[in-house]
């Protein structure tokens, strides 16, 4: 008699850590240079993945080289204008008046493209938190704050360089700084890296993994031209090029979610496309169920590994001993798709 022998399935374990440690938080530098004539003071700069612009060189005999500035440091401010475009950065430095002084405010590089730095003055910032566990989002930025690039969503990690768990930490560092000259830094992670990290994530563990069965190789994720009524803005989930179904990522909790869920959970009297809803009932939504269980599992899994880092973090500084560090499985994920690809800007000296 032939006896029925078992396929193995392979699993999708380890779940991907894609969290560097946060800490210690990059520290905030301020340099006076002086300004005596039209000659370049000795920088070079470049712009990376568009963010802050990144020291990549000095001159020689330069004002910059006698500063005590470095490369590798990020740019936040110059003469208390934020820019993060070299272009910008060298139109402030040319304005500034002959003789005079050109200030600049770096600080040492981040961690990961997860993390950014954001320089603003305390008299100009206004924001409201929310506490979901031990991290701490913006839940509210506006118009004065939002020009410096703090975003609503954004989790706080540290400010004036001192990491936070508590909404009554973050308040007791920006009382003590109200003042118009004295300039506040928030180390914060930014949810839309972490949602296109963990994205590349899950699309590499479908190719290699079970649910490749399911729904193919290609599986993309692009944002549509569709918004709800609080502006939350809508992707659609593409397998094999067609466009399979409409999801949200919900701000609050940063989930992947079906449009009609977000909408029941968050309105009673909100409007919705009747189409958006019904595609869920046909059998792509099965296909689509399936990614947007793996991205949750990773984030959850992730945004777990981050508060404890912040905790360790926390009570290591206030209690002046290093805490234990667990140690957590770890996937490499390839960034260097094409793509993903980012030019830099042409570095040149100013």
């Amino acid at each position: 008699m032939a006896t029925a022998t078992a396929t193995a399935v392979p699993l999708l374990n380890p779940t991907p850590n894609l969290i560097p440690s946060p800490f210690p938080a990059p520290q905030i530098y301020r340099f006076s240079i002086p300004k005596e004539n039209d000659a370049p003071i000795g920088i070079k700069m470049e712009q990376k993945l568009q963010r802050n612009i990144v020291i990549c060189g000095i001159h020689e005999g330069t004002p910059f080289e006698r500063s005590g500035a470095r490369v590798g440091q990020e740019i936040l401010m110059i003469n208390g204008s934020v820019t993060n475009s070299p272009r910008t950065a060298a139109a402030l430095i040319r304005s500034t008046p002959t003789p005079g002084i050109v200030t600049l405010v770096t600080a040492d590089p981040t961690h990961s493209s997860l993390y950014k730095h954001i320089t603003v003055s305390p008299t100009s910032v206004r924001w409201t938190l929310v506490r979901e566990g031990t991290l701490l989002r913006l839940a509210r930025v506006f118009a004065k704050a939002s020009s410096t690039g703090l975003n609503e969503g954004d989790i706080v990690l540290a400010v004036q360089g001192r990491p936070v768990s508590t909404m009554d930490e973050v308040h007791r560092i920006v009382q003590a700084e109200q003042r118009d000259d004295v300039l506040l830094s928030f180390y914060v992670l930014d949810p839309t890296s972490l949602r296109d990290s963990i994205w590349r994530a899950v699309t590499q563990r479908i190719r290699a993994s079970r649910y490749k069965e399911l729904v193919g190789d290609t599986v993309t994720l692009r944002p549509i031209a569709d918004t709800f009524e609080d502006r939350t803005d809508i992707f659609g989930v593409f397998i094999q090029q067609r466009l399979k179904a409409r999801v949200v990522f919900d701000p609050d909790t940063y989930r992947m979610m079906d449009p009609w869920q977000y909408w029941s959970a968050r309105y009673l009297n909100g409007r919705i496309e009747h189409e958006s809803a019904m595609e869920y009932h046909r059998s792509s939504y099965k296909k689509v169920l399936a990614v947007m269980r793996e991205y949750n599992r990773i984030l959850e899994y992730n945004l777990r590994q981050l508060e404890e880092l912040v905790c360790q973090e926390c009570w290591r500084l206030s209690s002046g001993v290093a805490a234990t560090v667990a140690e957590f499985a770890t996937v490499e994920v390839d960034h260097n798709d094409d793509e993903d690809t980012i030019p830099l800007a042409t570095a040149t000296f100013y």
